[in-house]
């Protein structure tokens, strides 16, 4: 955890200024995504240690949040490159590696639904089988089972700028009857 504290460390330090002062965004974001890449090789040789926590990674991450948001840049593409998504962006590279090593943990299994779910990944639509609708008031919900585990996912469509698809585990006990008036 060392190596990945002197990182953080080493972040802090850097020259902002200086990277502020690119005019060309598209080298800003190449600059910024070495930043990430180097962040990803680092965890994922750490990761192999037998004694690494991910518990430990994410409270070292939350540690530096408000020094990092604080950082003096701001890219040119400020919707990817921006101190404010940093923390976010660090743990999500975390959190995929490992998921990928628990992934890999586990190859015997039937599926790997429980897997995405706990680490908020798409499961696989191939397995799928649409089995139901249901709402919450305020989302309208297809639910889905898991031809190969029998896991039951919800989708619906955010309501964000993007209204990207979003899939949830199915919580039966919220919603028994599968099916409400969303009207």
């Amino acid at each position: 955890m060392d190596k990945i504290k002197a990182f953080l460390l080493h972040l802090i330090q850097k020259d902002w200024v200086s990277f502020n002062k690119i005019d060309n965004g598209l080298k800003q974001s190449e600059l910024y995504n070495e930043i990430l890449d180097d962040f990803k090789k680092l965890v994922q040789i750490e990761a192999e240690n037998e004694n690494f926590n991910f518990s430990e990674l994410y409270k070292l991450i939350k540690s530096y949040k408000n020094e990092i948001s604080e950082l003096p840049f701001m890219g040119k593409f400020y919707s990817l490159v921006n101190p404010m998504l940093l923390t976010g962006q660090l743990t999500k590279i975390a959190e995929e590696i490992e998921f990928h090593l628990e992934k890999d943990n586990l190859k015997e299994a039937v599926c790997d639904c429980e897997i995405k779910y706990k680490y908020n990944q798409i499961p696989d639509v191939t397995h799928l089988d649409k089995v139901g609708f249901g709402c919450d008031g305020y989302y309208n919900y297809i639910i889905y089972e898991c031809s190969k585990c029998s896991f039951k996912w919800s989708s619906y469509k955010s309501d964000d700028s993007a209204g990207n698809t979003v899939f949830e585990k199915w919580n039966e006990k919220e919603f028994p009857d599968n099916k409400r008036n969303c009207n």
